[in-house]
């Protein structure tokens, strides 16, 4: 729903100008904002690319609708049926397929949905290889009735009427009736390449017509005839096929020679023949024009364009089961059918800030062999790996019912409505990251509460001065560090102050995570003068990072000078994985497994969840020299999983330092455990079992050497 002046996005405002809030560079490919009151048709369709749905809901043309700038799908308890299969609840699905796809860069929706028992909620992506078998086999027949001469006060019924001149036999057939606004389409003129797009929402489908030569096939449209009647008076329609079933299904043309075989729209008990109807063709019969045909013909071809071997994959960029609450989604992959071969990576529990109207922004960045899912413009998952998507891809919206645990549909999901304000892509890449550094005179930079005080009495400052509280205020003064950053991402931050006897040894550093978390860094400011002094590995976001020097509790003067964020290092790395029998040690039974995909390697290990405290898991990388090191741990998540897992890191002096891992979250990702000094005489990092409440998972690390400022 563009505003004027600015669009609304999660509390925050930006221009009208549609940039993605992920920094890089960006051309717009895609673009909709719902402001109409019609679905566009030349955007969207009703369905996928193949005539099913997830879930426990049939798709129903009742249940999509566009008003006050939002595209709205909305689920009822009712009987409908879909492409053939009754369904006890109503829904609604949209998608790209036919009309825009595309490969790698970055794409986009907001929207909301009420977190309801039973809704499952979507915004995903499948693929389009653009093969849609032999295109000169597809067919689409419009039909105009110009009614201007007749005078109507009313209209209690409408039914257009269509006699079948033949019908290819073998397989399902399918046939949906639609509107078409423009009536400015002439038979003696139309053709493929020429023709006027209908509204996607069908008025009716007949799936599976078991028909013959002579039969009729109805459809009533009272409404829509209702409206065009009030109107212009000038009412067509399209007949298509849309789900590539490959029957071709024709009708006799206004053209037949027997007036009864004719198309008609009977309102009210009196018949109307079509004024214009022809059928157009796609491929080499694009530019063809067939008005004077006996026949309007109906047909999709086939084409195996959306399967998920040989490159594709599901991509689900947000989904949401009802029973999980507000403000939590999963992004999920999929590959390699859905059967035996099936394969999958998620992250569930992605937890994010609510907003005063509920609405949230999910996007996708795509290159080849990364994947990197974000809300609100911070990123919350990234996969990297070989087998990502290499073919292009549609976007899809879906109101789903059902999906898995327990979240079963009932009364509740009536009326439930899922609104997107708008649907945008772009090509491009994002910005890499970079250092940046904030010096305490970068005005446009810092933030700060209370008096500080500019001085150059102390050596060791950064650039022109530095700031200090004056030893006075405490508990009432800030100084906030804002780096301006281009990525999101792990980073190495360090502070810098000029040292001093006076100055206090508990100064307070609160560092904001991606997540929101803050992590407090306390330091000793009489100590580490004129030198950048290490706080610590810590995962940022463009849209939040801060670091804010406080007063409280301190015990001398507060030093605020410069802070540094350095992109944490992706070169040099050296990976262990536990399959590496010569670089890993073990205690106790650890058993192999592969239930969860996504892990290092051809599988990962795990403790039984028995024997606490008896069992450990030593990766000893080969380091190359000694130095400090970014060290990263991955495992498999799970809701079974230890939440309290003690990592030792053996230093280079040999003393150890422990880091406790959740394995609940942080599925199959490289999770930085800190900076250490390692020894290529002593490098280890050990897995434990102590006191844990939970399987403990050993799948693989990785260090990186670490460059200091």
């Amino acid at each position: 729903m563009a505003l004027i002046g600015s669009l609304a996005l999660g509390g925050t405002l930006r221009a009208v100008d549609p940039a993605p809030l992920v920094p890089g560079t960006w051309t717009l490919q895609f673009q909709d904002d719902f402001d109409g009151t019609t679905v566009n048709g030349a955007k969207w369709r009703l369905g996928s690319h193949h005539s099913g749905i997830a879930g426990s809901a049939g798709n129903s043309p009742q249940n999509i609708s566009v008003a006050d700038g939002t595209l709205k799908l909305k689920a009822e308890q009712r009987a409908v049926t879909y492409s053939g299969t009754n369904y006890s609840y109503a829904t609604g699905e949209v998608s790209t397929f036919f009309n825009h796809r595309q490969q790698n860069g970055y794409i986009e929706a907001r929207l909301k949905y009420p977190a309801v028992t039973g809704l499952w909620p979507a915004f995903w992506l499948m693929p389009d290889r653009a093969s849609y078998g032999w295109r000169d086999a597809y067919r689409r027949s419009y039909l105009k009735f110009d009614l201007t001469g007749v005078n109507l006060a009313s209209v209690t019924s409408a039914t257009l009427k269509l006699t079948v001149s033949s019908l290819e036999t073998g397989g399902i057939n399918n046939l949906v009736f639609m509107k078409l606004a423009d009536d400015t389409w002439s038979e003696s003129t139309i053709t493929w390449n020429n023709k006027p797009v209908p509204d996607p929402i069908w008025l009716a489908q007949r799936w599976n017509n078991l028909v013959s030569s002579g039969s009729e096939i109805t459809a009533d449209v009272t409404a829509y005839v209702a409206q065009e009647m009030a109107g212009d008076k000038k009412i067509s329609f399209v007949l298509a096929d849309t789900f590539m079933r490959t029957k071709l299904l024709a009708f006799h043309s206004s053209e037949a020679g027997n007036a009864a075989n004719r198309p008609q729209l009977v309102i009210d008990g009196v018949a109307y023949t079509a004024t214009e109807d022809a059928t157009v063709r796609w491929g080499t019969l694009a530019n063809t024009n067939y008005g004077n045909a006996n026949d309007l013909g109906v047909k999709d071809d086939w084409g195996d364009t959306a399967t998920t071997f040989n490159g594709g994959m599901e991509v689900d960029v947000m989904e949401s089961l009802g029973i999980w609450g507000a403000n939590v989604t999963q992004h999920a992959l999929h590959w390699d059918g859905y059967g035996s071969s099936h394969k999958t990576a998620g992250w569930p529990n992605i937890t994010y800030t609510p907003t005063p109207d509920n609405f949230h922004t999910y996007g996708l960045y795509w290159e080849p062999g990364l994947l990197a899912f974000y809300v609100d413009g911070i990123k919350t998952a990234e996969y990297v790996n070989s087998r990502v998507m290499s073919v292009p891809a549609y976007f899809l919206l879906s109101l789903q019912m059902g999906g898995w645990g327990n979240n079963n549909p009932g009364p509740q999901v009536n009326n439930q409505v899922m609104e997107v304000d708008w649907v945008r892509s772009w090509s491009g890449t994002r910005a890499a990251p970079i250092t940046v550094t904030v010096d305490n005179a970068g005005t446009a930079d810092v933030e700060t509460t209370g008096t500080w005080i500019s001085s150059t009495a102390n050596a060791g400052y950064h650039d022109i001065d530095y700031a200090h509280d004056d030893n006075a205020g405490k508990g009432t003064k800030t100084f906030t560090f804002l780096p301006p950053l281009l990525a999101d991402g792990e980073y190495l931050v360090y502070a810098r102050w000029p040292a001093a006897i006076d100055n206090a040894t508990n100064t307070p550093i609160d560092i904001v995570s991606s997540k929101g978390a803050v992590s407090t860094v306390t330091v000793n400011q009489q100590q580490g003068g004129g030198q950048w002094n290490f706080l610590g590995t810590h995962n940022l976001a463009v849209l939040t990072a801060e670091a804010t020097i406080r007063t409280t509790g301190t015990n001398g003067f507060v030093t605020a000078d410069a802070m540094l964020f350095q992109p944490a290092p992706t070169t040099g790395f050296v990976t262990v994985d536990n399959t590496d029998t010569a670089y890993v040690a073990s205690t106790g039974t650890w058993s192999a497994s592969t239930s969860v995909p996504g892990y290092l390697g051809t599988n990962y290990v795990h403790d039984g969840n028995t024997a606490k405290g008896t069992k450990t898991f030593s990766f000893k990388p080969a380091v190359a020299a000694a130095g400090d090191h970014l060290v990263y741990a991955r495992w498999p998540a799970d809701a079974n999983r230890a939440s309290n897992v003690p990592v030792d890191i053996v230093k280079a002096d040999g003393s150890v330092a422990t880091v406790i891992v959740n394995q609940r979250v942080n599925n199959n990702t490289w999770t930085a455990l800190g900076v250490f000094p390692l020894s290529p005489t002593n490098a280890e990092i050990k897995i434990r079992t102590t006191g844990t409440n939970g399987f403990v998972m050993a799948d693989g690390v990785r260090v990186v050497p670490v460059i200091a400022p």
